[in-house]
């Protein structure tokens, strides 16, 4: 029996069934599956892949590998990363060997907390102090199970966060690296303060920032995580993780205008949906788009923004999908 981990995780995965998660368009061609390229614009599919050979290549930019090559280059993962998320797949056991980088280390550093803070946030919402947050989402016709399903949570008071995580183990600067905490002129503080928080995931359902509304007065009404060594709001779609599914099944997605959209939406099962977060839409989302459908709904609010945020929009979808 084969002991080598990619050895292994090559003759489970099949490489065509991996790549049609990214590209709807895959058709058979003879012995091998033909698309337009994922890695750049093109009119004509000069993209192929092969379950028998296990590779794929684009004659069109020459970009071409395994199925460990195809994950790297698609989701931006280190080698590591991309055997883990694999071996996940196949259903095979992995145990890394070797050291993490500095870089690698930090990574799972800020998601380990990120975590953390997002069963504390939820907790806190569950508890007695987050009855007020229950009540609003309840005058948002939310259900108990909508916000279990998104875990809807809320910032403590000041220094609430900070000395749970420490008490758990985590340092200041893993709070700081994950974007949870910011250094002012009176001493670190949360960056997040009594507001209903929004767990923000990537299309993977990693936990990577989060989004506080504000509850009472103050300003601004939304607010979210700063950009990280995990986090760029423009390159996130709000719900993705789990919407991605649906949206295959249905053949197009719907884009919204944030956090309580989609959120509402999935609960009158309309799952197909997501929104950008609280920036317009970009060509990094339109991209992200493009490997689940090239059908996209850009529904935004009948007001003066939300029009030409629409606009904004579905030009730059526009722009993006009908070069492919």
């Amino acid at each position: 029996m084969k002991t080598d981990i990619v050895e292994q995780i090559k003759d489970r995965v099949d490489i065509v069934e991996l790549i049609r998660q990214y590209v709807p368009g895959l058709k058979r061609a003879g012995k091998t599956y033909k698309a337009c390229c994922p890695f750049h614009k093109e009119k004509t599919p000069s993209f192929t892949c092969s379950s028998e050979k296990g590779l794929f290549y684009c004659f069109g930019c020459q970009e071409g590998g395994d199925v460990f090559a195809f994950l790297m280059k698609m989701e931006n993962l280190s080698f590591k990363e991309a055997v883990e998320r694999l071996a996940d797949l196949a259903g095979i056991e992995y145990q890394p060997t070797q050291a993490l980088t500095g870089e690698e280390q930090r990574r799972a550093s800020a998601r380990k907390v990120l975590d953390f803070a997002r069963q504390y946030y939820h907790k806190n919402f569950m508890s007695r102090a987050g009855e007020h947050a229950r009540a609003y989402v309840k005058s948002r016709n939310l259900t108990k199970e909508t916000c279990e399903h998104f875990e809807l949570g809320l910032s403590p008071a000041p220094g609430a966060l900070i000395a749970a995580a420490e008490q758990t183990g985590y340092s200041k600067a893993d709070l700081k690296d994950a974007g949870l905490c910011t250094q002012t002129e009176y001493g670190l503080r949360e960056y997040f303060r009594n507001r209903l928080m929004f767990p923000i995931w990537n299309q993977r359902g990693d936990t990577v920032g989060f989004g506080g509304r504000i509850l009472g007065e103050g300003e601004p009404k939304y607010l979210n995580s700063p950009e990280t060594i995990l986090f760029t709001k423009s390159h996130i779609l709000y719900g993705l993780n789990f919407a991605g599914p649906a949206i295959r099944k249905a053949g197009r997605a719907v884009l919204l205008e944030g956090y309580m959209d989609v959120i509402g939406c999935h609960q009158a099962g309309v799952t197909y949906t997501v929104a950008p977060l609280g920036t317009s839409f970009t060509a990094d989302h339109a991209k992200l788009l493009r490997r689940y459908t090239q059908n996209v709904i850009v529904l935004f609010d009948p007001d003066e923004a939300g029009l030409k945020a629409a606009l904004r929009g579905a030009l730059t979808k526009q722009k993006l999908f009908l070069k492919q």
